[in-house]
């Protein structure tokens, strides 16, 4: 009988010390562990949407039977629970192709259409057809725009799901709009707002490329981790405008600065300070977002 991660738990609880089990499980975590011998097995973390348990672990044959304890991966597990091991050993495993992910993961409630159409909106109201222009170009390209819609913005600590960096992007947007343009801005701002919102939309850019999404669970891709987002995005940035003749230099290096900048201090790993009023701005922003959704 198939049982859930919290008829497991009770059932640990009874004080039984051994007794089989078969579930439907995602992958949370998974660690590699050689012994002595140089046997192969794996540390995993796994979960249903009633629970989460971590003291599975599975010896591992070969790179065929590793591969299916990618993150995010749904398997049918079988395995016996050990109080002496304090966990489970699993004995077969089986990755599933079809499934309810809400059985594993709690999906959020986002209009992703709604929240690109905003984008569209800040974008086709820009001034600053240079602006204007490259970000028309950037989310031209499908595999771009696809992206950024659906990656999340963080790992672990804020956004982290399906979706997350497009609705931290636009929580930006209209933070700027509704706090500081609607109520401050009255009067005039001293602010260049299509850089500030230019700024905003590119400043996680390279996110697109450093994480990716395995059934609700963020990853990171870890050829890209290695470099980071800010590098990312602004190389991504470069490409793009390459693309656009006569594109101006000093407007370049701002939205450049404007992304390399963004984590505000050198030890929340910018490689720069903001240094002028609009990076000073997007860096406030960002940091005001990401910290509210992750309270």
């Amino acid at each position: 009988m198939v049982i859930t991660i919290i008829e497991m738990l009770d059932q640990i609880k009874t004080g039984e010390s051994k007794f089989l089990v078969e579930a439907q499980l995602q992958v949370l975590k998974m660690k590699k562990i050689w012994t002595p011998e140089g046997n192969l097995y794996v540390d995993l973390v796994l979960r249903d949407i009633t629970g989460t348990y971590p003291h599975f672990r599975s010896k591992i044959e070969d790179d065929i039977e590793l591969a299916k304890f990618k993150v995010g991966n749904v398997l049918q597990v079988r395995g016996e629970y050990n109080r002496d091991l304090d966990g489970v050993l699993i004995t077969g495993t089986e990755k599933l192709e079809v499934y309810d992910l809400t059985k594993f993961v709690k999906i959020p409630e986002i209009d992703a259409k709604d929240l690109f159409s905003r984008i569209e909106k800040v974008i086709d109201e820009m001034e600053n057809l240079w602006l204007k222009q490259l970000l028309e170009v950037i989310f031209r390209d499908e595999v771009v725009k696809n992206k950024f819609i659906d990656c999340p913005s963080a790992v672990k600590y804020h956004h982290a799901y399906l979706h997350g960096n497009l609705e931290h992007t636009v929580g930006m947007l209209m933070a700027f709009k509704n706090y500081y343009l609607d109520f401050y801005g009255k009067n005039g701002t001293k602010f260049d707002v299509d850089l500030v919102n230019a700024g905003i939309i590119l400043q996680d850019i390279g996110k697109i490329y450093e994480y990716e999404i395995n059934n609700g669970v963020p990853l990171y891709v870890k050829k890209y981790a290695l470099i980071g987002h800010l590098v990312l995005g602004s190389e991504l940035v470069a490409k793009k405008i390459s693309a656009i003749p006569d594109f101006p230099e000093d407007l370049e290096l701002k939205i450049k600065h404007i992304i390399l900048s963004h984590h505000g201090k050198k030890e929340w790993g910018s490689p720069v300070e903001p240094g002028f009023p609009e990076a000073h701005v997007v860096h406030s922003l960002d940091l005001m977002d990401s910290r509210l959704r992750s309270l």
